[in-house]
């Protein structure tokens, strides 16, 4: 009997430290998502600013 609730703790404990780091996972990628959404914007505007030049201004004094 002894043995059984030994398996039964380490299976327990086991499962316990793989759901930690499950939810470790799942929050680091959802940041570097959140991440990657907030600075994709930026990124393109410089990739596009490198191609095409700089943005063209409405109003252009001479």
């Amino acid at each position: 009997m002894q043995e059984k609730e030994n398996i039964y703790a380490e299976f327990e404990s086991a499962r316990f430290a793989a759901k930690s780091d499950y939810e470790t996972f799942n929050n680091s990628l959802y940041h570097h998502e959140m991440k990657l959404i907030h600075t994709r914007p930026q990124i393109s505007g410089f990739a596009l600013e490198a191609l095409e030049g700089p943005p063209c201004r409405s109003s252009v004094t001479t």
